[in-house]
C-alpha cells in the first residue's frame, strides 16, 4: 500500500478543498471593498483561492502519511 490513497484521506482532501474555497468566496462578499469590481478580478480570486485550499488540502494527508516528497511540493 506505498502508493494507494485511502477513503479517508480523499473525504479529509475534498472536505478541505470545499472549505477553504467557501471560506474565501464568504471573504469577498464580506468585504467588497478591498476588490475590483469588475467581474475578472472576482474570478481570479475565486481561482487563486481553489488553487491555495488544494495545496493546503494536500499538506494535511501527506504528513499523516510521512510522505516528506509530497510535503515539499
Amino acid at each position: 500500500m506505498g502508493g494507494a490513497i485511502s477513503n479517508e484521506q480523499i473525504i479529509l482532501i475534498v472536505t478541505s478543498i470545499i472549505v477553504g474555497t467557501l471560506a474565501r468566496i464568504l471573504t469577498i462578499k464580506e468585504d467588497f471593498r478591498q476588490y475590483l469590481s469588475y467581474p475578472n478580478a472576482y474570478m481570479i480570486h475565486l481561482v487563486t483561492g481553489f488553487v491555495a485550499a488544494s495545496i493546503g488540502a494536500f499538506a494535511i494527508p501527506a504528513l499523516m502519511t510521512k510522505n516528506f516528497v509530497a510535503v515539499t511540493f
